[in-house]
């Protein structure tokens, strides 16, 4: 008997179940990040928002998209201890909902031009959890989502989160607010223009042409 191994143990599924064609996964609500099929626009920022002797937090640029904007934070730390350093970097993956979030915690926020003030209280997962595919939210949309991580060495930390507003915008000024209490960087703000964003997103180039009807 010259049989290999699957010849003796065919799959229970078929010979052709491995041919089949993978079926797209359906489209992601806008509401859940930046589109996939869009390249956004950069619109260079270079604003620093908060800053004291241990602590800066930055606004380097934000990325405009058709429905919405990611706003690319950079956090520096200095003058920390091991454990410091370590526990800077552990507090941003605070999750409770509930109470104050702890002093590493780096507090990112925004007052729009409707006057509405979406942050990141909640913990860096809070607001995405309570999202739903099949449901708009009647709020403004506002989480970490993605950005390059953190790292620490030599007293220093540094993190840069990505935080994703849905829906874009209108034009008019957007307040932007940080605290970062345990590096002493009191609560601070920096105004940008909401119509930059806005000019900006008319920019976006498609990753692949739209469907033909």
């Amino acid at each position: 008997m010259n049989l290999n191994f699957t010849q003796m143990f065919p799959s229970a599924g078929g010979d052709d179940q491995g041919d089949e064609e993978e079926s797209e996964q359906p489209a992601m609500p806008a509401w859940f990040g930046p589109p996939e099929n869009e390249l956004g626009a950069v619109l260079p920022l270079g604003l620093v928002v908060g800053r004291s002797e241990h602590g800066v937090v930055a606004l380097p640029h934000a990325t405009a998209y058709s429905r919405g904007v990611a706003f690319n934070v950079l956090a520096l730390a200095r003058g920390l201890s091991r454990a410091q350093s370590s526990r800077l970097l552990h507090d941003q993956y605070f999750l409770d909902e509930g109470g104050e979030p702890p002093e590493a915690f780096l507090r990112f926020g925004l007052e729009l031009p409707n006057a509405t003030r979406p942050s990141n209280i909640g913990g860096r997962m809070g607001p995405r959890r309570h999202l739903r595919p099949d449901q708009e939210p009647d709020a403004p949309v506002f989480f970490e989502n993605g950005g390059g991580g953190g790292s620490s060495g030599g007293g220093r930390a540094t993190i840069s989160p990505a935080f994703w507003l849905w829906p874009l915008p209108e034009p008019g000024t957007i307040r932007v607010f940080c605290e970062w209490p345990a590096v002493d960087v009191p609560l601070s703000t920096v105004d940008i223009d909401g119509g930059e964003l806005v000019a900006a997103a008319k920019g976006i180039t498609p990753l692949w042409p739209a469907p033909s009807a």
